[in-house]
């Protein structure tokens, strides 16, 4: 188990296992950042660069259609995280009943007595 202070989280990034997971990330990280970068420089200086303006709106569509798509994302694997939870919970209540068939017929011959027997007034 590791212990850590969450205060701390900053000392965790270069973690001896956290190190190979940013030397994988690392590389696409730097691609995305120049790519973000260079559309970016383009977008702002468009009229210097081909002498017309572009005109760019922030349209908040595409951040409400990632919104509805993370959404079914989320709603398909907490469906299926309860499928599965229920399928045990099933597997588990078989094994239980499973279990308790014997002892019930085994015991069953030493518990039940004869209906005269059981039925007999006190004398």
């Amino acid at each position: 188990m590791i212990r850590y202070n969450p205060k701390e989280w900053f000392g965790l990034i270069f973690h001896s296992y956290s190190r190979m997971v940013m030397l994988k990330l690392l590389p696409i990280l730097i691609f995305i950042a120049i790519y973000t970068l260079s559309i970016t420089y383009v977008i702002l200086n468009a009229e210097s660069l081909f002498g017309t303006k572009l005109e760019f709106e922030g349209t908040t569509q595409v951040h409400s259609l990632m919104g509805i798509v993370l959404g079914l994302f989320l709603v398909f694997r907490t469906n299926t995280a309860y499928e599965r939870w229920w399928e045990g919970r099933k597997q588990w209540g078989k094994a239980l009943v499973n279990l308790d068939v014997p002892v019930t017929k085994g015991s069953s011959g030493i518990l039940v007595l004869p209906y005269e027997q059981a039925h007999r007034a006190p004398v």
